[in-house]
């Protein structure tokens, strides 16, 4: 059965839940939201992972629900009933972990760094240049004198890793 404007149940829905985790939306007009039960069970059919999904507002430009295995991301920064200060966000894919992107604090960047930075010098040069074409290299003078050490690696910046 295809089901359309799906969203994450809210944590107080999740009790109202039928026995396969889904129910009536709060957005009315026939949407169904879905609870961690739900997710669970098609995480395990699908031999999936996540669940990452689009066009639900929220004014950080994503949100992580049913413990981080439903990630929302809303890719403009228009108002959208968030406010003056809502936020874009995306994801990016790297590998072995999801990095968030967005203005919000509580998600803070990892995925950027100085071209001579020590995780940039390890890259191939291949994937030196591609980083660099998508912006996810930057060349800042004030580094090009610094050693190494000064230079925070992946596994030093604060914030939480999502591990795939």
């Amino acid at each position: 059965e295809r089901r359309r404007y799906d969203d994450p149940a809210s944590e107080d829905q999740e009790d109202d839940l039928d026995d396969a985790g889904f129910g009536e939306s709060l957005r009315g007009g026939g949407a169904v939201c879905f609870g961690r039960k739900a997710v669970l069970e098609f995480l395990k059919e699908t031999d999936l992972s996540f669940v990452v999904r689009a066009h639900e507002a929220h004014g950080e430009g994503v949100l992580l629900s049913k413990g981080a295995k439903v990630m929302t991301v809303f890719s403009t920064s228009k108002d959208h009933g968030q406010g003056d200060e809502a936020m874009a966000g995306c994801l990016l894919v790297d590998e072995d972990r999801i990095e968030i992107i967005t203005r919000s604090v509580r998600y803070p960047p990892k995925y950027v760094f100085p071209r001579n930075s020590k995780k940039v010098q390890q890259m191939s040069e291949e994937t030196r240049r591609r980083w660099l074409c998508l912006g996810l290299i930057t060349h800042d003078l004030a580094y090009e004198d610094a050693e190494d050490d000064d230079y925070q690696d992946d596994d030093d910046v604060e914030g939480e890793n999502i591990q795939l």
